[in-house]
């Protein structure tokens, strides 16, 4: 649709929204409004903002806006090859500058107009998608043999390009595949047989468990969201997708039918890239370990099967306790204080103790990193835990909010909940899962990396009497 005088504009984002000045962020807007059972989509509104477009300089950013508008329509994620573009860490040169994908998330706020920043002096469109946005966009619509016919002078996908992939796995203590991990960027890179050097240019990126589900919630949280929606309803919950990544539509230059690529593994940066991959808006996860740069052989038409084995990752610890269920929780320790890596997927865990009559519980849960001590980075942020009285066998779908302790505090790592005990010899149950993302947390902390989760909790007994108490 073509805002012709900015009032659609104005309409759905607010008086003045249409106004030249926001043409950064405001001269195409849209998506997706209507998707089938199949997950296929069946109609997009786009806007154009007509106040964009009243002279010839205004265009080629308009059509810059336009391009990744319309490449998140066609289901395309944000992507953060050759990220120094923006950060200027390493200051970036002219192949940076040809390899830098439009799906990037973010423009800063001095790239008015977006030449400034991404064109290197006119030699490259910004507009123009980069290999890396070929990849992506031909994974998800490869020509095939079975409409090739529909798109004349272009060629068979999967014969004209190479294709690696594989999963991403932390190591157990013999240095051998473990847990999948989700959320690291897998990049490709070209080895130029001139100069032996990985190119620039040439670069193709995958995320980690781009296929599985982010957040399934948890019995804390809840499994839907406000709307009503479950968390879940995008992606997969095929476990063997976990750390899956996939680089298909590797080109191959100069006319050759093979070529080696170098296969790197990368953290999701949290600043320019917040909302790429699985995790999305959720958190992104500093990844435990890391992996050696990988030479690969490519070849016109095959496909590659290479894992990556991150070396020096967390080993998982075995928990002190057993499986534990609502109707069998495990006693909390005399001691009152404990400290334990937090469960696998989709798994909650239970505890009890008893609590004397008309007494109130602080409950108080530390995040620490696989060392004991607390994070310096915010990869053990993420942890829900609740309590509840027994009522009846089976446990509510979700706990109450007022029984629900959510989410630590950044500073530092840790949260405090109250409770109260109904009456005298009453038992309590205490629920500990992990929050939004369940894959975040765990892969990028708690579960993989050995991330420990310490409670302590003092009840207010006779002669002002404290016991230490703890949930996982």
């Amino acid at each position: 649709m073509y805002d012709e005088d900015g009032s659609v504009t104005d309409a759905l984002l607010g008086a003045g929204a249409s106004n030249s000045f926001y043409c950064a962020t405001n001269s195409a807007l849209g998506g997706v409004d209507n998707f089938d059972v199949s997950a296929q989509f069946q109609h997009a509104l786009i806007i154009l903002n007509g106040n964009c477009a009243q002279t010839p300089s205004q265009l080629p950013d308009l059509q810059y806006h336009l391009v990744r508008v319309i490449g998140r329509v066609l289901g395309l994620d944000w992507s953060q090859a050759n990220l120094n573009v923006i950060t200027r860490n390493p200051p970036p040169i002219a192949g940076d500058y040809s390899g830098f994908p439009v799906m990037h998330q973010i423009d800063p706020v001095s790239c008015i107009p977006v030449s400034i920043c991404y064109s290197n002096h006119g030699a490259v469109s910004p507009a123009q998608p980069k290999l890396d946005d070929q990849a992506a966009l031909s994974r998800l619509y490869p020509v095939t043999a079975q409409n090739l016919a529909t798109f004349p002078g272009k060629q068979i996908f999967a014969q004209a390009t190479a294709r690696v992939y594989g999963s991403v796995f932390f190591t157990d203590a013999g240095g051998l595949a473990g847990q999948p991990m989700q959320g690291a960027d897998v990049v490709a890179r070209w080895i130029d047989p001139a100069t032996k050097l990985p190119s620039r240019s040439i670069v193709a990126t995958s995320i980690s468990g781009f296929l599985f589900r982010g957040n399934a919630g948890n019995i804390v949280t809840g499994y839907t969201d406000a709307s009503g929606q479950n968390f879940d309803r995008f992606g997969s919950d095929d476990q063997t997708l976990e750390g899956f990544f996939d680089l298909a539509g590797l080109q191959i230059p100069n006319r050759a039918t093979s070529a080696q690529y170098q296969i790197t593994f990368e953290a999701i940066d949290s600043l320019w890239s917040p909302n790429a991959g699985p995790y999305g808006s959720a958190g992104q996860v500093q990844p435990s370990g890391a992996v050696q740069p990988i030479i690969v052989t490519v070849t016109l038409g095959a496909n590659l099967h290479q894992d990556i084995l991150v070396q020096g990752s967390a080993v998982q610890k075995p928990q002190w306790y057993g499986a534990t269920t609502y109707a069998s929780p495990v006693q909390v320790p005399g001691s009152g204080t404990w400290a334990g890596t937090l469960n696998g997927y989709g798994i909650t865990d239970f505890f009890q103790f008893p609590a004397q009559a008309n007494r109130t519980l602080s409950v108080i849960v530390h995040a620490l990193d696989e060392s004991g001590n607390p994070p310096k980075e915010n990869r053990c942020q993420l942890q829900v835990c609740g309590t509840l009285p027994i009522r009846g066998s089976r446990p509510r779908r979700r706990i109450p909010r007022r029984h629900s302790i959510l989410r630590t505090s950044a500073k530092p790592a840790w949260t405090r909940r109250y409770s109260r005990a109904q009456r005298f010899g009453s038992v309590l149950r205490i629920t500990a899962a992990m929050d939004v993302p369940i894959t975040a947390t765990r892969h990028g902390c708690y579960m993989a990396t050995g991330c420990f989760q310490r409670v302590r909790a003092w009840q207010a007994a006779h002669h002002s009497r404290s016991q230490d108490w703890g949930c996982n």
